[in-house]
């Protein structure tokens, strides 16, 4: 009879319990007396440190796909500057030739013209400084992105095998209740 109260725990729940030892000794008291063909409580005290494993590797799961969302959001991030600086290089490099071609057209113009020239060069030259160091800052958030994407997959390949041995323990737990 005090076994039976169990029946609607799963073994994820049981295992959880504070009284988990009591149980399983009452448990196994029960099998010798009844003399039972197969122990199942031995087998489900086995699975106990895979079932607690399970849930820790659910949590560490979770923690990896929060810092992979974070750190791909940052990637996402440094790619937009990436991007707008890499635009900005573009139209100045464009500003800087139109300005070249300027200098032999207008004859009057040249000194006014060539300098407006050096510090579009300049601002391009420190523009492309910037590009590279934002383009570095960019490769390695999608560095850290991809270690921590692997570390979340075999965080998920851990959860998914203490989630199948879960399983295994919940069918352990249904037949050892069907045997009272």
């Amino acid at each position: 009879m005090t076994l039976k109260k169990y029946r609607g725990l799963s073994a994820r729940e049981l295992v959880a319990r504070s009284d988990f030892e009591e149980i399983l000794a009452t448990a196994a008291r029960y099998e010798e007396l009844s003399s039972a063909s197969v122990s199942h409580i031995s087998r489900l005290s086995m699975y106990r440190s895979v079932i607690k494993e399970g849930i820790k590797a659910s949590q560490r799961v979770q923690l990896a796909y929060a810092r992979t969302r974070l750190l791909k959001e940052m990637a996402v991030e440094k790619q937009k500057n990436v991007d707008a600086e890499l635009a900005l290089v573009k139209a100045l490099a464009e500003r800087g030739d139109m300005l070249y071609v300027k200098i032999f057209a207008i004859k009057k113009l040249i000194s006014k013209l060539e300098a407006e020239k050096y510090e579009v060069d300049m601002t391009f030259e420190k523009t492309v400084a910037n590009l590279s160091r934002v383009i570095e800052e960019a490769s390695q958030a999608y560095e850290e992105y991809h270690v921590v994407v692997r570390k979340w997959k075999e965080e998920q390949a851990s959860e998914e095998f203490s989630r199948e041995a879960i399983e295994r323990v919940e069918m352990v737990w249904v037949e050892f209740l069907s045997t009272l």
